[in-house]
């Protein structure tokens, strides 16, 4: 036998026979399992309307027959009620379906045991119909294997037993008794070698499906890490231009429908070339990310903070005023200024650098783009370098200066 064909089967052994699925599996397919549990029982309830209303049934003495015929209709109305209950749909028979369908199923051949008993003469009549319902219900427990080969087997041994006995001491017929357990055995047999290949696919295709889900799982992971990456700058953890262009629209339109405003800020670092060159670009990026912490903890979580260039920063909050945005810039260069940074190879020599900014407010009545905006304030953040730096300069989206 070849390594992948045992390797085969012994995973069909050990992991569809003799062990049952998780929890997860059962949860799952509780659908599927619920409407097998339906058929099942309707197969009993046919088999012992069947065995009811035969010809044969019907020609015997009655008064000799009535506690036969009232145990073949109890257990016509016991498969009614069951049906009716799964219909109905009720809770507890969703969480426990595997539960009570191997509760019911043992109360019907323990029903056909009795009757076998009360009517020893139809022993024979009695074992292929409890054997047809059993194989019925071989398809509803597909998901616990173990049970159903356990109740195949006390099935066969139970019924070979009492036949036996009443072959040898009731109706004296011992001829057929052998003949119909193999019979019953081969019935089982293909009805559970049905069953074992119907759960390797079922869980083929379900392990396919988890698979299918993890990956999916993985894929998504993996494009909200690359989505974030895209959107952020590596140096500061600040968002860059791309996200803040694409958030300049969303807050436009969102200004727009709620009827509120949005303040818009350009910062530049002031001198940063003179603090690389003279201290090196190690320190200037220590700058810059020092910087960047400053305007992360002096806004909001809402509000969208940006990297767009060397030293330059921008900065969307709404909804603000023109108070509110004025506080915010006087707050960030506050806290600017009064940062200090130390030198790498020496702690005890102090940097210290500022900010220049240029700030503007709008609303979103007007359609304005973000490089008309941006050319504005930018204008403006110049007029903050030349009257000194580490200041603020505010403009009207329409161009004209505020005080």
């Amino acid at each position: 036998m070849k390594p992948v064909r045992a390797k085969k089967i012994i995973f069909i052994f050990r992991n569809i026979i003799f062990q049952p699925y998780t929890a997860s599996f059962v949860q799952d397919n509780i659908i599927q399992i619920r409407q097998s549990l339906k058929i099942a029982v309707v197969i009993s309830l046919l088999f012992a309307f069947f065995s009811t209303f035969t010809t044969a049934i019907l020609t015997e003495n009655f008064a000799g027959f009535s506690l036969v015929i009232c145990f073949r209709l109890i257990l016509i109305l016991l498969c009614t009620y069951f049906i009716f209950c799964v219909s109905l749909d009720y809770k507890f028979i969703n969480n426990h379906t595997v539960g009570i369908g191997t509760g019911f199923i043992s109360v019907i051949l323990a029903t056909f045991v009795l009757l076998t008993f009360l009517d020893p003469a139809r022993h024979s009549f009695y074992l292929h119909r409890a054997s047809a319902i059993l194989v019925g219900y071989s398809v509803f427990i597909w998901v616990y294997p173990n049970i159903i080969i356990v109740i195949n087997f006390f099935f066969i041994t139970v019924f070979w037993l009492m036949n036996h006995y009443i072959a040898h001491h009731v109706t004296g017929q011992t001829g057929t008794i052998d003949q119909d357990i193999l019979m019953i055995i081969s019935y089982l047999t293909i009805g559970m070698s049905a069953n074992v290949l119907i759960n390797y696919w079922r869980l083929m295709d379900y392990r396919a499906t988890l698979k299918y889900k993890k990956a999916l799982t993985d894929l998504r992971i993996a494009n909200d890490e690359i989505r974030a990456i895209s959107q952020k700058d590596e140096m500061t953890g600040l968002f860059n231009r791309r996200y803040l262009l694409e958030q300049f629209e969303i807050f436009k339109e969102r200004a727009r429908r709620q009827k509120h405003s949005v303040g818009l800020i350009i910062l530049d670092l002031d001198y940063l070339k003179k603090i690389n060159d003279k201290y090196g670009h190690r320190q200037g990026d220590k700058v810059i990310k020092e910087f960047a912490s400053i305007i992360k903890k002096r806004t909001r979580n809402i509000d969208v903070c940006a990297r767009i260039g060397g030293d330059e920063f921008c900065i969307i909050a709404s909804p603000i005023d023109e108070r509110g945005l004025k506080i915010l810039a006087d707050g960030i260069n506050a806290k600017t200024e009064q940062a200090k940074i130390p030198l790498t190879n020496n702690p005890n020599e102090i940097i210290n650098f500022t900010v220049s900014l240029g700030c503007t407010v709008f609303n979103g009545e007007k359609n304005y783009k973000f490089d008309e905006l941006y050319h504005l304030i930018d204008e403006a953040l110049y007029k903050s370098k030349h009257a000194g730096r580490n200041r603020t300069t505010f403009v009207s989206p329409d161009g004209s200066p505020k005080t």
